[in-house]
């Protein structure tokens, strides 16, 4: 929501570059509205995320990982 856009938005500000994330966490899209408006470059950035434990076999794994990186809208560095 706009209050973790906000707080995404003033970490990178102030320098930080790695965002930690996860599908259960469902901030992706916030993830996502701050990687389109910051001016900080991707290459920059370290974005992690993990997979929820029953998505662990490869066909279900391979399924949350297309949809983690659809949802935030760019690859994640370290999974």
């Amino acid at each position: 929501g706009e209050r973790a856009v906000a707080i995404l938005t003033r970490f990178l500000e102030l320098g930080g570059r790695l965002i930690d994330t996860a599908l259960l966490y469902n901030n992706h899209g916030d993830i996502r509205t701050v990687l389109s408006r910051t001016r900080v470059r991707r290459d920059e950035l370290f974005l992690v995320s993990k997979l929820p434990p029953g998505e662990m076999g490869f066909a279900e794994a391979a399924a949350a990982i297309d949809r983690m990186v659809s949802e935030l809208g760019t690859y994640v560095d370290l999974l």
